[in-house]
């Protein structure tokens, strides 16, 4: 039995009462550990604190995931087109939801919706929507970073059709919304 093999027996048998399964933190919840492997991501890192043997993995996928789920949280919801309206571009590429990850890859989620703009908030103003008056993708990304191993990055990204906007374009306001830029944290 491999090193790895042995320590992550030994977790299992250490979280006691949820033997087979690891806590995942992007999500803060248990999960069988065999599914959350082999999705192109790594098994993440054994931490020991104590008795407790945990997993907390480095999966951008998950972050993504949990980034996804906090952005519909936090959506204003009139008609409920906006909540629905978030896109996937995986490096630059329009993506349909979960799609396996490698590590370089980098994973922006956009809403297109021409008043998205307005609901983040001019440079730092209050946002249009009395539901998010934060924005929510600015409040998105401090809830994501702070839960998660990737390093998720607030910006305005050009998107044309779906896709990352080509050249000149993508500097043009008329084609740049609010993203959350998600990446696999590098080791330090």
């Amino acid at each position: 039995m491999s090193i790895a093999a042995s320590i992550r027996a030994a977790g299992q048998r250490a979280v006691g009462g949820h033997a087979g399964r690891a806590r995942d933190y992007a999500t803060g919840r248990f999960a069988a550990a065999d599914q959350q492997m082999g999705q192109g991501e790594t098994e993440g890192e054994i931490r020991q604190t104590g008795d407790v043997i945990e997993r907390v993995y480095a999966s951008h996928a998950e972050a993504v995931t949990f980034a996804l789920e906090t952005l519909r949280e936090l959506s204003p919801v009139r008609s409920g087109a906006y909540r629905e309206s978030h896109v996937v571009l995986v490096n630059g590429a329009a993506a349909s939801w979960p799609v396996a990850l490698k590590p370089a890859d980098v994973v922006v989620l956009t809403n297109t919706q021409p008043y998205a703009r307005l609901i983040e908030g001019p440079h730092g103003a209050s946002g249009l929507s009395d539901q998010a008056p934060n924005g929510v993708y600015e409040a998105a990304q401090a809830i994501v970073q702070a839960r998660t191993t990737a390093d998720v990055e607030f910006n305005y990204q050009g998107v044309v059709d779906g896709a990352a906007a080509p050249g000149h374009l993508a500097t043009q306001s008329d084609y740049r919304y609010p993203a959350l830029i998600i990446r696999r944290r590098q080791k330090r």
